[in-house]
C-alpha cells in the first residue's frame, strides 16, 4: 500500500490516521504507544467525552517462537486471533476453515471481541463526544475474513470524514499482498481519501511516529 507520507514535513489535521510498513517493523508497538499518549490526556471510554476505544493485535510467543496472534481490546479482554498450524497435520483434527499462511484464524473469537466495539460507532457517531478515538489494529488478511468487520469499519470511516466525532487510528498492510476484493476496496478508500493519512513506519522513524500521529489528530503543526 502506498503511503501518503514517510514522516515528511507537512502536517494537516486528519480525520483518520493509519500506519503501514513491512511485517515486524513495529506498527503495533507504535499503536500501543499512541494509546498511552492518548490515555494520558483523554478520559476512559464510557466516562463521558472524547475517550479512546478499540483493539490491537499482539503476537504470542512460546520459547521465543511465534505460535499465534491475540486480539486485545482496550478494556483488557484478550482472545486468540490465530494459532500456528502443526507442521504435520493431525488427521484427528479438522483443518481450520480460515487460513493465512501457516496460521489458522479463529474468526468466531475475533468477531466476539471486536464487533461489539465497532457496532457502537456504526451510524451512531453523532452520539459520541467530539474527539473520540477508535483504535483498529489491524485491517489485514486475518481480520478481513469477517465481512461485518470490513463493512462496519468502512461505515465508521465514511460517517466521520467531515467534522468527525470519531477519529480512527489503525494499521494497514503494505503494498504487494494478495487481498480479497472487499479488503482491497477498503484499503483503496483509506489510501485515496483526503481525510485519511497513511504513514509508513520504518526503523528510522518508528520512535517519532506516535507523537506525530497524536499531533495530526490535533492539527498541531509543531511536531
Amino acid at each position: 500500500m502506498a503511503s501518503h507520507s514517510a514522516l515528511g514535513p507537512s502536517l494537516t489535521r486528519k480525520s483518520h490516521v493509519f500506519l503501514t510498513g513491512r511485517p515486524g517493523v513495529g506498527k503495533t508497538t507504535a499503536i500501543r504507544r499512541i494509546v498511552e499518549l492518548l490515555q494520558n490526556e483523554k478520559k476512559p471510554q464510557g466516562d463521558g467525552g472524547g475517550g479512546i476505544d478499540g483493539f490491537y493485535t499482539q503476537e504470542r510467543r512460546e520459547r521465543s517462537r511465534r505460535v499465534g496472534f491475540d486480539v486485545v481490546t482496550l478494556n483488557g479482554e484478550r482472545q486468540s486471533l490465530a494459532d500456528v498450524m502443526p507442521d504435520a497435520p493431525d488427521p484427528s483434527r479438522r483443518r481450520p476453515r480460515y487460513v493465512v499462511g501457516r496460521y489458522g484464524v479463529n474468526l468466531e473469537k475475533f468477531e466476539r471481541s471486536v464487533l461489539p466495539i465497532l457496532r457502537q460507532y456504526v451510524d451512531k457517531s453523532s452520539s459520541h463526544a467530539h474527539g473520540q478515538v477508535l483504535i483498529v489494529d489491524e485491517i489485514g488478511k486475518m481480520e478481513a475474513f469477517s465481512k461485518e468487520f470490513l463493512t462496519n469499519t468502512r461505515q465508521i470511516l465514511e460517517s466521520n470524514f467531515v467534522e468527525p466525532n470519531v477519529n480512527v487510528v489503525g494499521t494497514v498492510p503494505s503494498a504487494g499482498g494478495h487481498f480479497s476484493r472487499e479488503l482491497q476496496a477498503l484499503l483503496k478508500l483509506i489510501e485515496s481519501h483526503p481525510a485519511c493519512a497513511v504513514l509508513e513506519v520504518t526503523e528510522e522513524n518508528r520512535q517519532r511516529i506516535p507523537a506525530r500521529v497524536v499531533a495530526m489528530l490535533q492539527g498541531d503543526g509543531s511536531v
